[in-house]
């Protein structure tokens, strides 16, 4: 063997190394750049993650007076009964006697269900009428869904008033 062949073939083994190293090198590059593509998408992520957070807890600090004053609106489920007792005593007050018939809750899609209560009334034409309007303007989201009202002989009236109200099952 001539020593062009050896140095041939000993600089076609540098060749062959030095292009494997070069592949290896390009391969490692390629990868350490996918996985620098999946933790920049993993940053960007966390980020909107918090930026929403963020946007979120502004949101609820921005919004907790409304929000405080549109539950006073809605009657609690927990509060139901405190809330029959006290319109009972308000119609006695007003010189009716009311008393409660039956109680419905409709469970809806929204945020809060319905209560339907349905009232037995008899007491004047005018204390009635009074508590109509004192029940119109109940501080809670309700409705007067029906009033039935009968004079009787003796002067007074006697009847049914079914209210609706927006009920919350859960207490903040």
């Amino acid at each position: 063997m001539t020593k062009t062949k050896i140095v041939l073939i000993v600089s076609s083994m540098y060749v062959c190394v030095a292009a494997a190293a070069l592949g290896f090198v390009v391969y490692e590059v390629h990868r350490s750049g996918l996985e620098l593509e999946s933790r920049v998408a993993l940053i960007g992520e966390h980020a909107a993650k918090m930026k929403t957070y963020t946007e979120l807890s502004r949101l609820i600090e921005e919004t907790e007076e409304p929000r405080a004053e549109l539950a006073s609106y809605v009657l609690r489920e927990s509060n139901t009964s405190a809330f029959l007792t006290e319109v009972e005593a308000l119609g006695a007050s007003l010189g009716v006697t009311l008393s409660t018939l039956g109680l419905d809750v409709v469970k809806t899609d929204g945020a809060f269900d319905d209560l339907t209560i349905k009232f037995s009334v008899k007491g004047t034409n005018a204390a009635v009428k009074k508590m109509l309007t004192t029940l119109e303007s109940l501080p809670y989201h309700n409705t007067i869904n029906s009033v039935s009202l009968v004079r009787q002989s003796d002067g007074f009236v006697d009847g049914t008033i079914q209210l609706t109200l927006s009920l919350s099952s859960y207490d903040n």
